[in-house]
């Protein structure tokens, strides 16, 4: 958002909040003339526990979008509130899901980060689906003047690995062997080689894991691109 290095802006991790008064890109093109649109996960927010995302919106038009649509991302579907859990709810299928992602949350690290498995949704309500949906209405809406500036923000690839299973039939012996981590360099400062080992987690416990993993993973890009497809054809047929 603002074209800034970790080291300049002070925002290390993904639980940090963008300042309100940060000069952003976005903000920049709204200041040039365009109408700013934010549909889909942005991570410029916290998603604490129980948390309403509405709450956040007047964080976001200060820094620059104009007409938001934001949930989180997976995790947060468990207990915030937001536009994608409003619309799980109404289509009567935000109980299940958070039952299973709780189920799914509560398990060891070590077998919660590598499940690979659908959803218990449609894949048409899935998150992804969702976003590209609401890009495509927002832009066939669209009865402005002004030139508009629209991110969309997909969930995945991501984990959880939950792509549905139609999208994720690869043949696993296509798939490369996977490049071995590299020892982290002396020249780090021990607390940056303390945090590396930290954020790899656990690696999968089998060569069949990772390729199940990897399945789902090309079946979440997979499920996007048609996604994209959409939004791409609501601008053609806008001109």
């Amino acid at each position: 958002m603002t074209g800034l290095y970790p080291h300049n802006s002070n925002m290390w991790q993904n639980d940090a909040e963008t300042p309100v008064d940060a000069d952003t890109y976005v903000g920049r093109l709204r200041q040039a003339g365009c109408r700013t649109c934010g549909i889909g996960k942005h991570h410029l927010y916290r998603c604490n526990q129980g948390a309403n995302l509405y709450e956040h919106e007047p964080k976001f038009h200060a820094i620059g979008f104009d007409h938001l649509e934001a949930p989180g991302g997976s995790w947060s579907n468990t207990t915030c509130t937001s536009p994608y859990t409003d619309y799980l709810k109404s289509a009567g299928l935000l109980d299940g899901l958070r039952e299973y992602l709780l189920d799914l949350e509560a398990r060891p690290d070590e077998e919660r980060r590598y499940t690979a498995e659908a959803l218990p949704l449609p894949a048409e309500h899935y998150q992804d689906a969702f976003a590209g949906r609401r890009a495509e209405a927002y832009v066939d809406a669209y009865e402005h003047d002004e030139p508009s500036f629209v991110y969309v923000g997909f969930q995945g690839p991501h984990e959880p690995w939950d792509a549905p299973d139609d999208w994720s039939e690869f043949d696993t012996s296509l798939l490369p062997e996977p490049i071995p981590e590299l020892p982290e360099g002396e020249w780090l400062p021990e607390i940056s080689r303390w945090y590396h080992r930290w954020a790899q987690y656990y690696p999968p416990p089998s060569r069949e894991a990772l390729q199940a993993i990897a399945c789902r993973y090309l079946g979440k890009i997979a499920q996007i691109d048609p996604e994209i497809g959409r939004i791409l054809a609501a601008y053609e047929r806008k001109g």
